[in-house]
């Protein structure tokens, strides 16, 4: 329902990938497309960060990020409480460093943009703005 928003999750596996689960991390976006722009998810080994960046005041360019860290562990379902040993951690990015310096792709990149060139074959699918 368009009046109400929508969540946006992101998928994420600790299996290498056999099974996956939901994390929301964006509830009630009325345009997800351009408030995903203010989130950055990164994965380490044993980690996964998301991060939301918010401006100090509208009239600066100034900002400072929200981290979340939580644990990537088979035994740890994100949606529930965490069993003994684990736990997750949240932060301002200006007061306590959560995100790892150095993060990468597998083959190098420090970001994954997305290619505007493809399309949906179906042809009532709605479009993303360019």
């Amino acid at each position: 329902n368009g009046e109400k928003g929508c969540v946006v999750p992101f998928w994420y596996s600790t299996d290498g990938g056999k099974t996956f689960h939901s994390k929301v991390y964006m509830d009630h976006s009325f345009n997800a497309f351009e408030d995903s722009k203010d989130y950055t998810v990164a994965a380490t080994k044993d980690k996964l960060y998301v991060a939301k960046k918010y401006q100090y005041r509208m009239d600066l360019p100034e900002y400072d990020l929200s981290v979340s860290e939580y644990p990537l562990n088979p035994a740890v379902d994100l949606n529930k409480p965490y069993p003994p040993g684990f736990h997750s951690d949240s932060a301002w990015q200006s007061k306590k460093k959560l995100m790892p310096d150095g993060l990468h792709t597998p083959s190098g990149q420090d970001r994954i943009i997305c290619d505007p060139s493809i399309k949906p074959t179906n042809p009532d699918a709605i479009l993303a703005p360019q």
